[in-house]
């Protein structure tokens, strides 16, 4: 029997105190967890936004990363000198693309105007459960790599090895 990697993930959400809601965004049911957390005198919101697809490509962790960005911008997140978000698309798929490794060998660059904003894309394979994320240190957002490292490995380690799936 296979575990639905969705519910895994969800459940690791809520168990880290985020606030877990289920929403509609282009088309997709997209599981959204929220929590706030404060490092160097600064609040960070930390957006995970898990979502199921039959394929990845990377112009889809592209997109995606933007949609959840763009949920984040519509709360005011970024208002502010020491207020940032950390947006976590986390795309669920039975087929990866080719080019999905080496995208997540390195960080994501957002590519847009503006501050106080954070990628950390991934994309987890359905089948293995085999996580394709950036797991180095950061030049841009270095002070946050800590806080990045901590939440994927709260919310995505073990998705391979873990005897339940």
């Amino acid at each position: 029997m296979q575990v639905n990697i969705s519910k895994v993930i969800e459940g690791r959400l809520i168990a880290d105190g985020c606030e877990v809601v289920k929403e509609e965004l282009c088309g997709d049911t997209v599981t959204f967890g929220y929590t706030p957390e404060y490092r160097w005198l600064s609040r960070i919101h930390v957006l995970a936004a898990v979502v199921n697809r039959q394929a990845v490509a990377e112009v889809d962790v592209r997109n995606f990363t933007l949609e959840v960005l763009g949920v984040a911008d519509g709360m005011g997140w970024r208002n502010g000198l020491q207020s940032g978000v950390l947006v976590m698309p986390l795309m669920v798929a039975s087929v990866i693309g080719d080019e999905i490794p080496a995208m997540m060998s390195r960080p994501f660059r957002l590519g847009i105007a503006g501050f106080a904003a954070l990628a950390q894309p991934a994309v987890i394979d359905a089948k293995t459960g085999q996580v394709y994320t950036y797991r180095g240190r950061r030049v841009m957002g270095y002070i946050f790599s800590k806080l990045i490292s901590d939440k994927v490995q709260l919310y995505l380690a073990e998705l391979i090895e873990d005897p339940k799936l």
